[in-house]
């Protein structure tokens, strides 16, 4: 599978969710797409997203991360735009001493926040999957990099569509 990026001016990291194989086609063009952070978003990349299907903004940052592109979306699009804070303190959770071990073991310390994601944040994540359900029109759901919070939505979305483990990588 070949990602799909969606150009946008003030967004790298916006993918579709389309394409993949699946039992009995592929997964739908223009329902999902993954992101990073909207930042630096322009009225013109919301025109390329209404245009493209998309009608709801889901973000997956806690308030603190969450800028002025808030203003931007709510001024110039007809977009609806959601807050859950998908990671809250979950790193808390996971190790006493988060520094150290980000320091010392980059990659273990990624694993327990997912581990923990999904063991601890059970409430958030229910919350941003009630709130896909009820969405009319494409969502696209993001985070700061598009990467951790997005890149587990994204894994399970496609694991729940029957998209097999060795054709997301």
């Amino acid at each position: 599978m070949k990602y799909i990026h969606i150009p946008l001016e003030g967004a790298y990291n916006v993918r579709e969710l389309g394409g993949y194989p699946i039992n009995n086609g592929v997964t739908s063009f223009n329902s999902f797409l993954r992101g990073d952070s909207l930042e630096e978003i322009t009225v013109k990349d919301l025109k390329i997203l209404e245009e493209y299907g998309i009608r709801n903004i889901l973000d997956l940052r806690g308030e603190i991360e969450i800028g002025d592109e808030l203003k931007i979306i709510r001024d110039n699009s007809n977009l609806k735009y959601k807050q859950i804070s998908l990671f809250g303190d979950i790193e808390k959770a996971a190790s006493e001493d988060i520094t150290k071990m980000i320091v010392e073991n980059p990659e273990e310390f990624l694993i327990e926040i997912y581990i923990a994601a999904l063991n601890e944040a059970k409430s958030a994540m229910k919350e941003v999957f009630d709130n896909i359900a009820k969405c009319k029109g494409g969502i696209l759901f993001h985070c700061t990099d598009g990467k951790d919070r997005t890149g587990i939505i994204s894994a399970l979305l496609l694991d729940l569509a029957g998209v097999k483990k060795n054709q997301t990588s």
